[in-house]
This record gives structure tokens, C-alpha cells and sequence, in this order.
């Protein structure tokens, strides 16, 4: 018996159950299985724990990737095994994230922007990554919306006069409105008309070069860690640390937005829901990873915080 052979009939019987999945789903399915079976030498017999270990191991990526890659690796082995094909099956460990945002001080995030915007370049040879980056930064910082939600913003999806923008491409594939401080729509709609009134008409708030599309989150993060470095910020990263990145800002929103509002005496079984609706979370877990990095900043806040959640948050 050709061990090989059938392990390759067994993948494309595996894909034929999977047809009715879009391109993009069935894609990411086929690389993790290709680099799986192509890690096998020709005459396997059967499927070790040491050949998952191995295959594993060639990956320089975060641990919950990985394990969306040990995940689609044992269905399809549970698939093989079912058609009588020797195989051990991976075990998938409950991931845990260990993930701890750079949190900006407000005086490190002025510093950023006033380095942002000496950076501009209004030379069309620079293209557009100078010119829009600043405003980006701000939108981020101060409205707290994703990266890729915020790249992919259209014109048409803002709504200037009262001051609102409506994300599409979110992380949960719905449509969320998220009103603007007036301080920021007032920035964003100067800034429309400078970016219009130095590259014309575009569809996207923040365009390439072509005009025709957004800047891509790789060209984001270029002049983001370009800026970082020239603002004198640095972190010393894990292994598999994010270091200062585009969510960094998110938690600053986030943890500025809970603690302007304990300052102002808003009730905190008002404010943390309102957070978790604007942020665009489903459940009040997913808002409460983002304040509890936060003791050294914002300790006042933080107590608060976790007076309201005992009992309701494990480990706060």
C-alpha cells in the first residue's frame, strides 16, 4: 500500500466535502494541508506524533495561529482515519492568550503625533503614506476602531455633519456607527479637504498612491514603527510579543475612554457596556482584557473596575 498516495486521495475526497465553502476558507485549508503533506517523506507509512511535532515546529507564528493550523490539520486526519488510514491525531491544547499591549501615556502619544505630523510630505513623488498617516493615527488613537475596519473606511461611509462613521468591514461582520469627538470630526473633515484639494477626488479616507484603493495594513505598519522609533519609543519584545503596534492604540482608547468616565461621575454599569457596544464587542469579557493592563497608568480606574467586576470576571 502507497501510504502517501492515499493520504493525497484522502485530501481531495476531504475538499470535495468542502465545496459549497468559499475560496478564501478552502485556500487557507489547502496551504496548512499542502505544508503538512509535503513534510512527509515519500515512504510514511503512518502519521507519528513526531511527524506533527516537527511539521509544527517549522512555524515562526503566534501561538493561536498555530493552533487554528493544529485544528484544521486533525479534522482532516479524523477524515483519513475514518477511510482506514494509520494515523495518530494532534491534540489541541485550550489556547490561552498571554497578549500585553505597549499602553501609550498621553505624553508619549502627543510626542508620537507631533513626530507624525513633521513627517508629512505633501510631494506627490512621497505618495500619500506621509500625507495621511497623521490623521490615521489620530482616527485610531481617538476613536478606538480597528485597523482594518478603519483602512477600508469610504468616504461615502462618513456622515461629516453629525459627525459619525459607519464601519462595514468589521470583525464581526456588522455594520457599526461610531460617533466622532467633534475635536476629531472637526480634524477629519480638514483633512478631507486638503487630501481632495492635493489628490482630487478619492473614494477612500486614507488612499495609495493609485488612488484607486486603500493603504494596506503592511504600509501602515512601515510608517508606524518608522514613526515609533524616531518618537524615541521602545519595548523590549518576546518571542511571540506584538511589541508597539496599531491595537496599542485601541487600549489607549479604550482605557482613556473608561477613565474619563469615572472621573466625570458616570455610573460604571453605564459606562462599561456603552464601551463594549462602541468598541464593537459582544461580550463585556472582551472589554475587560483591555483594562486590565492598565493598573500602572490608570490605578484609580482600574480599582473601580474591578470593585464592579468580582465575581463576574474570572482572574480580574
Amino acid at each position: 500500500m502507497n501510504y502517501k498516495k492515499n493520504l493525497y486521495e484522502c485530501y481531495n475526497l476531504y475538499f470535495m466535502k468542502y465545496k459549497n465553502q468559499s475560496e478564501k476558507h478552502i485556500a487557507h485549508k489547502k496551504y496548512v494541508l499542502n505544508s503538512f503533506l509535503s513534510s512527509l517523506s515519500d515512504d510514511v507509512v503512518y502519521i507519528s506524533r513526531e511527524d506533527i511535532l516537527k511539521w509544527q515546529n517549522q512555524f515562526n507564528v503566534a501561538p493561536n495561529t498555530l493552533n487554528g493550523y493544529l485544528i484544521i490539520l486533525r479534522q482532516f486526519l479524523l477524515f483519513a482515519k475514518g477511510y482506514g488510514l494509520q494515523t495518530d491525531i494532534p491534540i489541541i491544547r485550550k489556547y490561552v492568550d498571554d497578549y500585553i499591549p505597549y499602553l501609550f501615556s498621553p505624553e508619549e502619544l502627543r510626542h508620537l503625533i507631533e513626530v507624525a505630523d513633521n513627517n508629512i510630505s505633501y510631494s506627490r513623488v512621497a505618495g500619500t503614506k506621509t500625507f495621511c498617516f497623521p490623521m490615521l493615527l489620530r482616527l485610531l488613537a481617538f476613536s478606538g476602531t480597528r485597523l482594518s475596519e478603519t483602512l477600508t473606511l469610504k468616504w461615502k461611509d462618513y456622515d461629516g455633519d453629525n459627525g459619525i462613521l459607519i464601519l462595514k468591514n468589521t470583525k464581526r461582520k456588522k455594520e457599526r456607527y461610531v460617533p466622532l469627538h467633534f475635536t476629531v470630526n472637526e480634524l477629519l473633515n480638514q483633512y478631507k479637504y486638503r487630501l481632495q484639494k492635493q489628490y482630487m477626488e478619492c473614494d477612500y479616507l486614507f488612499p495609495d498612491n493609485s488612488l484607486s484603493t486603500h493603504i494596506t495594513k503592511q504600509q501602515f505598519e512601515y510608517e508606524f514603527s518608522k514613526v515609533v522609533r524616531k518618537a524615541g519609543i521602545s519595548v523590549e519584545t518576546g518571542f511571540y510579543e506584538r511589541g508597539v503596534c496599531a491595537h496599542c492604540l485601541r487600549h489607549y482608547f479604550a482605557v482613556g475612554s473608561f477613565r474619563k468616565a469615572i472621573e466625570n461621575g458616570i455610573d460604571i454599569t453605564d459606562t462599561l457596556p456603552l464601551l463594549s457596544t462602541y468598541l464593537g464587542h459582544e461580550r463585556l469579557r472582551e472589554t475587560e482584557k483591555y483594562l486590565k493592563f492598565s493598573s500602572d497608568l490608570f490605578p484609580d480606574a482600574i480599582e473601580t473596575f474591578e470593585k464592579y467586576s468580582f465575581g463576574i470576571f474570572a482572574g480580574v
